[in-house]
């Protein structure tokens, strides 16, 4: 049904960015500064459990909402189901050692972590066509991406934090 396909894709969104948010939040409670949604997740072995089973949990809903649109779209079904397995792989290769230096794509978390808002983005851009979206929209959506690119490099990345969350909350949008 429509609820229930809704109900799988916008659980996610919602429940995945709030808890971005909150890790950033107790991390910059607890150390003192802001940091990146990885970095902010390997504060304790517990927020790192959370911030697998929020991935796991927020992936899994993803593949249940392609499953069911696979028959109707199938291009969006498979890059969403694409997105979110890199997803789960790139919660789970995050640990203390990962390279948390921006474009670090010698680390596996990184390329996974990449990878997935690639496909996750790319998917968003086929749903926006896909559903009739007014091209305008479209339109902002790539600039202010490219906005937040270009400002993260002109910053060195000292304010990545922000940038992920930019991202992550217009993609979900």
């Amino acid at each position: 049904s429509e609820n229930m396909e809704s109900i799988l894709l916008f659980a996610p969104l919602f429940g995945v960015n709030i808890w971005h948010a909150a890790v950033i939040c107790m991390s910059k409670i607890e150390t003192g500064r802001f940091a990146s949604i990885s970095e902010s997740a390997l504060l304790s072995s517990l927020t790192l459990c959370v911030h697998r089973t929020v991935h796991v949990l927020g992936a899994l809903c993803f593949i249940a909402f392609g499953v069911l649109i696979i028959d109707v779209w199938w291009p969006g079904a498979f890059l969403l189901t694409l997105a979110a397995v890199f997803d789960v792989f790139q919660a789970f290769y995050l640990n203390k050692k990962t390279n948390h230096r921006a474009f670090t794509l010698r680390d596996a978390h990184q390329v996974l972590a990449w990878t997935m808002a690639v496909c996750y983005m790319l998917f968003c851009l086929l749903f926006t066509i896909h559903t009739h979206v007014d091209l305008w929209l479209v339109a902002s959506y790539v600039g202010i991406l490219l906005s937040v690119i270009i400002w993260s490099q002109l910053t060195r990345f000292a304010y990545f934090w922000v940038a992920q969350m930019i991202f992550f909350v217009l993609t979900s949008v």
